[in-house]
């Protein structure tokens, strides 16, 4: 329910957000559920919200914090991405794990 609640507060906004739907799940008319479909953020999300083409900056990770200690578990959406693509993530976790206040992590 946050998510759908959130995608739609988001809208509401006018800010950037994936979309979620609620839908009821049958299977051979045996009632299994109310469940929530989400979009996911892909590089055809990022050119059609944002304009840009290629981004080389969409990465995901299934089960990790923004610690530097977990920077090797994001995957760049971008298959192309190169090794220099990886760097930008890495100084950003370093730069967010160094932060001592609000202020030094919105710089």
């Amino acid at each position: 329910m946050r998510t759908k609640l959130m995608c739609d507060i988001h809208d509401r906004l006018n800010l950037p957000s994936i979309s979620a739907n609620y839908a009821l799940l049958y299977v051979n008319d045996e009632y299994f559920g109310l469940y929530v479909l989400t979009d996911a953020y892909k590089e055809s999300w990022i050119e059609y919200v944002h304009g840009e083409k290629d981004t080389t900056s969409l990465y995901k990770s299934d089960k990790c914090d923004l610690s530097f200690s977990c920077r090797n578990r994001f995957i760049n959406e971008n298959k192309e991405s190169t090794d220099s693509d990886i760097k930008e993530l890495y100084e950003f976790l370093a730069n967010i794990n160094k932060a001592k206040s609000k202020f030094e992590v919105e710089s």
